[in-house]
């Protein structure tokens, strides 16, 4: 439901399972079942998500472009083709900068510090919204900074 943008859980299963984890499973028993609104919302969402291999196409392409200009800086990252992406420091104070820097260019990343991960980092989140010219702008204020 989360990737639909809704709230709330969802299990699809069979009779027997949904049996077994009624009888049985002890959060389950204490919840109330979505509203009805929300899962016509899950509902259409999954149907539009069904259809949207040309967005996920961009999105892929966006994902190897990304990667591209990441071997061009002189950092810590993941070269993975998902859509969040990760850029480590080695210290926070580079970190917190570089994140105080993109906020000044309008430029909005999630900043990434102990204890919720070892390394200070900045993730970086695309979207189908996204374009080249965004993730050259990106790396262009990286750069700078370089």
């Amino acid at each position: 439901s989360k990737a639909c943008g809704a709230y709330g859980g969802v299990i699809l299963s069979s009779n027997d399972v949904k049996d077994m984890l009624i009888n049985h499973g002890r959060p389950l028993i204490y919840s109330s079942s979505l509203p009805i609104y929300n899962l016509y919302f899950i509902k259409r969402n999954i149907e539009k998500l069904i259809n949207a291999d040309d967005r996920r196409t961009k999105l892929n392409s966006l994902s190897k472009y990304f990667n591209q200009k990441l071997k061009s800086l002189n950092v810590n990252y993941n070269s993975s083709n998902s859509p969040i992406k990760f850029i480590e420091f080695d210290d926070i104070e580079a970190a917190e900068n570089i994140h105080q820097i993109l906020l000044k260019h309008h430029v909005f990343t999630s900043y990434l510090r102990y204890p919720t991960v070892t390394k200070p980092m900045l993730r970086i989140s695309l979207s189908y919204f996204h374009t080249e010219q965004d993730i050259d702008r990106l790396f262009e204020i990286l750069h700078q900074e370089d």
